[in-house]
């Protein structure tokens, strides 16, 4: 992950199992030292990731011990968490297509952070990645569509990378006069992404 950046990951997951996803990461050495004091407040954690996942508007958040100051309460999974390098989130009975999202708290020490993500379910399929600097709202048309799709970009010659619901890429071509041509695309959801002014746009659309 790059400083200010927002790593994307759609997948689908069904089944009877918990969707777990997961991220872990191996940071910097803090500048404080601890000098004995016992669950000290003082957070040690540098560069601070953040995983959260959303599914029709309902966000899910990772677990979250709650210290030994108040050892009574129970973990919750409320909202992000700011102290630990390994962070996981369960949803029970999955079904249907979910985004995940990493980002980071403050500037990353070092311009960068790297990071595992396993995600796993009794039914898991991947449609896209990325990492963007910024979100961006692609307009395409039509949707669903039979043969084309016209892509709202004043660059030209615009390469178009299209994937299939298991993250396989089934298409990559060019774009004429900003139509995409989907026409050798059998009946099913996809994912297109391409770059544009340094940024990973994608969108999804279903062929008929």
């Amino acid at each position: 992950m790059s400083n200010g950046a927002t790593y994307t990951k759609t997948i689908t997951a069904s089944g009877a199992s918990p969707l777990k996803v997961s991220i872990s990461w191996t940071y910097p050495q803090s500048s404080f030292t601890n000098s004995g004091t016992v669950d000290p407040s003082t957070k040690y954690l540098v560069n601070d990731l953040d995983i959260k996942i959303t599914k029709d508007g309902v966000n899910y958040y990772p677990w979250k011990m709650q210290g030994m100051s108040i050892p009574f309460n129970n973990v919750t999974n409320t909202g992000t968490n700011d102290a630990d390098n390994f962070e996981r989130i369960d949803i029970n009975n999955p079904s249907g297509t979910y985004t995940i999202t990493v980002t980071h708290k403050g500037t990353l020490t070092g311009g960068s952070q790297n990071f595992s993500l396993i995600a796993t379910a009794e039914s898991l399929s991947t449609l896209s990645v990325g990492e963007t600097q910024q979100k961006e709202v692609t307009q395409f048309y039509p949707n669903p569509t039979k043969d084309y799709i016209y892509i709202n970009e004043t660059k030209s010659n615009l390469k178009v990378t299209v994937y299939d619901v298991s993250g396989k890429m089934v298409l990559n071509r060019s774009l004429t006069n900003n139509r995409l041509d989907v026409s050798s695309l059998e009946k099913g959801n996809y994912v297109a992404s391409y770059i544009s002014k340094k940024r990973i746009k994608s969108f999804k659309f279903i062929k008929e």
